[in-house]
């Protein structure tokens, strides 16, 4: 019953994610994505006419670029990463719910995602945001991994994540300092091996560069 319901409510969230994506007008956040991509596609920068530079979301907004040279419609393109965006989280989810209690509670995460009013409208809004879920979620899925089964092949794929977060969403800069926190976690009482002092003075400097490169307009 639980595979059944879990997939109905897929069924029914791709529905709700990708009917009509690109018919809506833009609303005023699109909007501003949406000249700032015009202005790469005609300089290769996002800076306004009137002087300045859009920065937030970048990758996501370069992203954007390459599909409306591909032919999509503004509206189009920046809703359909946010739609894909919203389906790669689920699973992500999954993996999260069955690794923290079973199998059931990793589809019974799905399934409520999946049908959410939240998450569908989320979805289907040409930000940055819906991108960002799937990087958080899936740098969830390889800190885990790594910082509790031990699994250091999890290691690159968990700092590459939060180096895609930063470009994706400003708000990325919390997982360069969620970095800091494996050997924390397994030596709370702080004793650290000369590897964990590596590890931490290195994300430490990546912290810096995550911030500056966030919150500086280059």
């Amino acid at each position: 019953l639980i595979y059944v319901l879990t997939a109905a409510a897929i069924l029914f969230g791709l529905w709700g994610r990708f009917k009509g994506l690109g018919a809506a007008p833009l609303s005023a956040d699109e909007y501003y994505i949406a000249r700032s991509v015009e202005d790469i596609l005609r300089t290769g920068l996002p800076e306004f006419d009137c002087g300045g530079y859009y920065t937030r979301g970048l990758l996501f907004q370069y992203t954007l670029a390459l599909l409306q040279m591909a032919g999509m419609s503004p509206e189009f393109s920046a809703r359909f990463v946010a739609a894909i965006s919203s389906v790669l989280v689920l699973p992500a989810v999954y993996l999260l719910g069955r690794r923290v209690h079973s199998p059931s509670a990793g589809l019974l995460a799905v399934a409520v995602l999946a049908v959410s009013a939240w998450e569908i409208d989320i979805a289907r809004f040409g930000r940055m945001y819906a991108p960002f879920q799937a990087v958080f979620a899936w740098y969830l899925v390889y800190f885990v991994r790594y910082t509790v089964d031990g699994d250091r092949r999890a290691l690159p794929k968990m700092l590459l994540l939060s180096v895609v977060g930063v470009f994706t969403w400003e708000g990325g800069v919390m997982l360069a300092l969620t970095n800091l926190l494996p050997p924390l976690i397994r030596s709370p009482e702080g004793r650290f091996s000369l590897k964990d002092v590596r590890y931490l003075a290195l994300c430490g400097l990546f912290l810096v560069a995550a911030y500056f490169a966030t919150f500086t307009n280059f």
